[in-house]
Order: structure tokens, then C-alpha cells, then sequence
């Protein structure tokens, strides 16, 4: 027995010093030629090799230098590799099972394109279409295959990738994509036709330097239907060209994305799976922090974005976010359902902005009438993913609390008198009179007192059905619309403070028509503010019926209670009051008005 395993050791060492002295003296270089046609025939298109060796290292180790797949016509390369190397193990060979222990690839570029009906191809490899008769006899084989059972087992335990660069077009997606990778230093475990791969890869996408990391094990494309598990990524935006950007995911484009993103991405995906090229299930976790977003819809980028998200099938929950935009901030929280079929938000934000103008003015890229600190919260919902979607599905309530508000370049209390045309010179006679009032009625601003109001947010506008703004001088119920690009309408009622409503009946006696039972003089308006500053205008058509009317009245009980009497002196009016309009003047005005 002992003499036996002796002779058999004896035997093996033999053999493997004959096998080594067979590598050693072989020229597989003999051999480049013929491999090169074969190789032609199968992927249908020229190949070079630059060289082939073969050597023992405690394994069999098979190099090939300079590979290339061109295009016949034009003789532009579809697929290389500058080198690549490939351990088999021998035993498992003599059981007519291939394992290698590993391969890498040296600079190798690759170009896979996923067609419109779903098809990967890969440019270099195009073999030509099989006769009948060929397909009959692989039809046989494969038969034959099947019950002599495996004739070769593939197994790789590691595959090594060195500054590779890989491009990948998608097809079925609207507008393609078109990514290219380049810089691939990846490692992938454990190849096999029938189990799960692990991979870890880094790589730059449109930059001088590695940008991408990602890591995870994937499967399933033997029986189309492929998973990821465990994949964990990290994306440097802030160095990946727009251009290459756009091009990787066009989406973007069509949701308003500009040049200057920035920001780290980190992605952890637990579950991914797809059928038919649709995802079946998903579930991850996403966090992006210290970024900046410029959109075509906004004139000032989102800056300082943090953000953490999960995913579980089509619904994105975005757990936390906040950001800067203009010299406002913002956080929130919200939902995105349908994500891969129409996408249906809902949100809860908090806005503060310090000074109103400055941030209407950056948003809207024009000068604005309202200032202030505004502090605004929403809760809404909207459908789709491009903006001009978005802003016309965007619905919802909230509140609003401005303080230090100003009217800008419009004394509102001066504009409401004065465009009071029954009554000419009303509000310098009011100034004259109050010297309290000169200093507020020459001021080219109008200051409100803080307030908070409830709104709503519809077909692109927001509204204030409950409007109240205060000022020293006067107060304003009634109901404003504020446009997305900032413009503002509404309408209400204005009255004046004691001071003021007793200063305009003194000077004339008919505004007492106007004032409520507390004595304050109040009357119709409409207003409107933006880029072409602020208007108050009074609706004179009131004014001048209720004057009218309440004049009429007045002289008809005078003349009914009189039995008789001198008729007033005409003549100018008493000293401190400006002249009455006369009824005739009230009912011209009211008649054409109407």
C-alpha cells in the first residue's frame, strides 16, 4: 500500500513537470491566427491579437496582449482590451470541469446597447444568422447535451477590471440615455452561469477623476430576469460634467434641470428585481447631502440641500429635506406615489424668507412692490414630474405671517385719497389739517403691521380668501391673489383710523356718508402690485352713488321739514373744508360710471 502511494505521488510529480515543461517549451503564439478567424466567425466582425502567451505559475496561466474587435468597413474599434490574463485551475480541467481562478482585463472597452424591444447587444459581436441546417444540428447538440449532462462547468472566482471604460446606451427609454463610464477599476466574485455575482467597482462618469462607487450582488440573467441586493453607491455630482449629466439621464432635462449640480448621493438598495424590463420590486434608502439644484423654473439655485428618502415599490417617502433658495429657507417632508407610471405628490413645507423683495425679485427677475419677513407653511398635493405640470396641478393650504412688511415706492393711504375724483385736493387738505399726518402722507412707502392669514393654493395662484392688513392709518378686509411669478390683485374694503376718518368729515361733511357706525369712513377698492409697482384704486361708482343718494336724502327731508325759508347764500366753503360736489355733479358721475 505504502509502495502504491508512492508510485502514484511519483506519477503526478511527473506529469506536472512534463505539463510544465509543455507550457514552457509550447508556442501557443502558432495558434493567434487560427483563434483570431475562429473568433471572427463567431462574433462576425474582424479581430487582431496582438499576442498570445501561456505559462505556469502553480497554475496554468493564459495571457492574450492587444485584442481588438474592428468594424470591416470603417475599421473602427467595437471592442478591445489592451490585456488580459486567465488562471485555470488543472484538477478540476481533468474533470472536465473549468474553473478559473481569475481574469483581468487591462483598459478594455466595452459598448452595450439595450435596443427598443428590450434586446442587450453588444457592438463588436454581431455573428451572422444561422441556415436551417445549422440550426438543426445545434437544435441536436443541445438535445444531446441535455441528457449526457455537462460537458463543462463554468466557474470564475474573480474577475478584475483595470481603468476600463464602458459605454451604455438604452433604447427603451424616452428620450435614450446615454452613459459612458470610463476609468473602471471593478472586481466581480464568484461568475457562474446559475448563482448570484458580488461586484465592487469605482469609476469616473464625465470627470479626471474616480466619482462613482458602487457595490452589491446581482443575478438572474440567465432566466431574464435580473436582481440587485445589497447594492450601496456613492455619487459625486459636483464632478460630473451637465452635459454627460443630461445625456446619462435625460429626465432631467424634461424636469427642468440646469448646469451647476453639486452634492454627494448615497444610495443603499436592499431589493431590486425586475420582469419583462419593468421593476417588480424595490426597496432602498437614498441621502443626498450639501447639494445644489438649479432649475429652469427658478432664477436661483437650491442650494445647501439635504435630503433623506426611502423607496418601497413606486412610492418615494422623502423623510426629511431642506435647502436655501435666494435668502429663504426651506425644509419639509412628503410622498411620491407612482413613480414609475404618474407620479402623484404630496408635501409639508416650511418656508421662512428674510426680506420678501429680495427673494420675489430673484425668483421673479423683476423689481416688487412687497418687503418684509415672510414666513410661510404648506400642505398640498400635485401630479407629474416637469414643472409646468407640477404648477398646474399644485393645490393646497397653509398659512402665511409677515413681519416688518412694506409697501414699497406707494403710500397706499395717499393713493386711496387721491384717487377719490369727487373730491379733488382730499388729501392734501387732510395732510394740511393733521400735522400728525405729514410725515406718513409725504413717506414713499407704506408700513403694515404684522399679520398672519390662512390660504390656498389653486390653478397656479396663491389666495388669500380672508385677507387683513393693518397700518397705523388704516386697515384692509378682503380677498388677494398672489401669481407664481409674484404678481398680486385683489380687493376689499379700506377704512381709516378715528384720527383720519374725523380730519376727511371735517373738511367735508359728505364724507360722513362713508363712514361705518363707528364713525370711520371706509369705501370700496381694488389693488394690484408687481413689476409695474403698486396701484390702489377706489370704486368711485359706490362713492359716488352712496354720496349721491345719502345728499338726495338729506335735501328732501330738509325741504319736507321747512315751511318755508331764505335759500342758502351760495358762496365758497367754510374755511378748513374743501368744496362739496354738488348732486347734479354726484349724479353725472354716478351715470357715467354706470
Amino acid at each position: 500500500m505504502k509502495k502504491a502511494l508512492v508510485i502514484t505521488a511519483i506519477l503526478v510529480v511527473l506529469a506536472l513537470a512534463a505539463l510544465a515543461v509543455f507550457i514552457l517549451t509550447f508556442d501557443i503564439n502558432r495558434y493567434k491566427d487560427a483563434l483570431a478567424s475562429q473568433l471572427e466567425s463567431v462574433t462576425g466582425n474582424p479581430v487582431e491579437i496582438g499576442g498570445l502567451s501561456l505559462s505556469w505559475k502553480g497554475q496554468i496561466v493564459m495571457g492574450v496582449d492587444t485584442f481588438r474587435i474592428y468594424d470591416r468597413q470603417t475599421r473602427e474599434t467595437l471592442l478591445s482590451f489592451e490585456a488580459a490574463n486567465a488562471t485555470v485551475q488543472l484538477m478540476p480541467l481533468l474533470q472536465k470541469r473549468f474553473e478559473i481562478s481569475s481574469i483581468s482585463l487591462t483598459r478594455p472597452a466595452l459598448h452595450i446597447i439595450r435596443t427598443k424591444d428590450g434586446r442587450i447587444e453588444v457592438l463588436g459581436y454581431t455573428p451572422k444568422p444561422k441556415t436551417a441546417d445549422e440550426q438543426g444540428t445545434a437544435a441536436r447538440a443541445a438535445k444531446q447535451a441535455a441528457v449526457a449532462g455537462p460537458a463543462l462547468v463554468l466557474d470564475i472566482a474573480a474577475f478584475d477590471i483595470r481603468q476600463g471604460t464602458l459605454r451604455f446606451q438604452d433604447m427603451m427609454i424616452d428620450p435614450p440615455s446615454d452613459v459612458t463610464v470610463q476609468m473602471v477599476d471593478a472586481s466581480v466574485k464568484n461568475i457562474s452561469l446559475t448563482r448570484p455575482v458580488s461586484f465592487d467597482a469605482r469609476m469616473a462618469l464625465a470627470g479626471t477623476q474616480q466619482n462613482i462607487s458602487v457595490s452589491g450582488t446581482a443575478g438572474g440573467f440567465s432566466i431574464h430576469q435580473p436582481f440587485l441586493k445589497d447594492f450601496n453607491g456613492r455619487f459625486d455630482l459636483g464632478t460630473i460634467g451637465y452635459g454627460e449629466l443630461i445625456r446619462a439621464l435625460p429626465q432631467l432635462r424634461a424636469a427642468g434641470v440646469r448646469e451647476g449640480v453639486k452634492g454627494v448621493l448615497t444610495l443603499k438598495v436592499r431589493d431590486l428585481a425586475f420582469v419583462d424590463n419593468k421593476v417588480s420590486r424595490l426597496s432602498a434608502d437614498a441621502v443626498f447631502a450639501d447639494g445644489r439644484l438649479a432649475l429652469a423654473q427658478l432664477r436661483a439655485p437650491l442650494e445647501n440641500m439635504n435630503l433623506t428618502a426611502s423607496v418601497e415599490g413606486d412610492t418615494v417617502t422623502v423623510k426629511s429635506f431642506s435647502g436655501t433658495l435666494a435668502n429663504a429657507d426651506m425644509k419639509g417632508s412628503g410622498r411620491i406615489d407612482g413613480i414609475f407610471s404618474a407620479p402623484r405628490t404630496t408635501l409639508r413645507t416650511v418656508m421662512e424668507i428674510r426680506g420678501l423683495k429680495v427673494f420675489l425679485a430673484t425668483i421673479a427677475a423683476s423689481d416688487q412692490t412687497i418687503d418684509g419677513d415672510l414666513k410661510i407653511t404648506f400642505d398640498g398635493t400635485a401630479a407629474g414630474s416637469a414643472w409646468e405640470e407640477i404648477s398646474r396641478t399644485l393645490a393646497g393650504t397653509g398659512t402665511l405671517t409677515l413681519d416688518k412688511g412694506v409697501v414699497v415706492d406707494s403710500n397706499m393711504m395717499r393713493q386711496a385719497l387721491g384717487s377719490l375724483t369727487l373730491f379733488p385736493g382730499l388729501a392734501d387738505a387732510v395732510q394740511s389739517a393733521a400735522p400728525e399726518l405729514q410725515q406718513p402722507m409725504n413717506q414713499n412707502y407704506t408700513l403694515l403691521r404684522s399679520f398672519s392669514q390662512s390660504y390656498r393654493v389653486e390653478g397656479s395662484y396663491i389666495i388669500l380668501p380672508e385677507l387683513y392688513i393693518a397700518t397705523d392709518f388704516f386697515d384692509l378686509r378682503g380677498t388677494a391673489k398672489v401669481s407664481f411669478a409674484g404678481d398680486l390683485s385683489g380687493s376689499g374694503i379700506i377704512r381709516f383710523a378715528p384720527q383720519i376718518s374725523g380730519r376727511m368729515i371735517a373738511i367735508l361733511p359728505q364724507m360722513q356718508y362713508l363712514a361705518d357706525g363707528q364713525g370711520l369712513v371706509g369705501f370700496p377698492i381694488a389693488f394690484k402690485g408687481g413689476a409695474g409697482g403698486f396701484k390702489v384704486i377706489p370704486d368711485m361708482n359706490y362713492i359716488a352713488q352712496k354720496v349721491a343718494v345719502q345728499t338726495a336724502q338729506d335735501a328732501l327731508v330738509d325741504l319736507l321739514t321747512k315751511s318755508g325759508g331764505k335759500k342758502d347764500t351760495a358762496g365758497a366753503a367754510p374755511a378748513g373744508q374743501t368744496k362739496a360736489p354738488k348732486i347734479k355733479d354726484l349724479l353725472k358721475a354716478l351715470m357715467e360710471k354706470q
